[in-house]
């Protein structure tokens, strides 16, 4: 486990990918939009492609938080709400890799507010209410940064708390 005790600079980030991978799909909760993806090969090489179109130098992101265990979301929807940013879009989709178990991906994306998008209000409680995650946090080459919260834990009691301080997106200890 690594922990950048910095954290993610929120004031470089103008989109903030916040997504939760589950692998059964009854957890995720009625009223996200599912999506449609293509092949994650295709999309991975997709993002490659432009991560190299903006950064030649350096296409790898810097993982700020790896694989932080037992780490609460609770406090992370309304700490974004309070650096100015909103929630712009929610969607899920299927996430299949040859040779693994199905995936289920719901993908937050909070951004400064923009004009003409409203606020989506949703109701998180089945991410971040009595449930822990393993929790990555990565600073990309562009300005959309990703946290990834994957392996739910219900009823387990947190390590580590995701929030924001100072401006900064921080997972400390409990």
């Amino acid at each position: 486990m690594h922990i950048n005790l910095e954290g993610l600079d929120l004031a470089a980030t103008k989109f903030l990918l916040v997504k939760f991978y589950f692998t059964n799909k009854d957890h995720i909760p009625a009223g996200i939009t599912q999506i449609e993806r293509k092949a994650e090969s295709e999309l991975i090489k997709q993002r490659m492609e432009r991560i190299k179109a903006a950064t030649p130098a350096d296409t790898r992101g810097v993982q700020i938080v790896d694989n932080a265990l037992n780490t609460s979301a609770s406090m992370l929807f309304s700490a974004l709400r309070r650096e100015g940013m909103v929630l712009l879009d929610i969607q899920s989709w299927e996430q299949t890799k040859k040779g693994r178990p199905t995936k289920y991906v719901v993908n937050f994306v909070w951004g400064l507010p923009q004009e003409g998008i409203d606020e989506i209000e949703v109701d998180t409680t089945a991410f971040t209410e009595n449930v822990v995650w393993f929790c990555h946090v990565w600073q990309n080459p562009t300005d959309v940064n990703t946290v990834d919260f994957v392996g739910r834990q219900p009823g387990q009691k947190a390590k580590h708390l995701a929030t924001v301080e100072d401006g900064h997106l921080v997972v400390n200890p409990a």
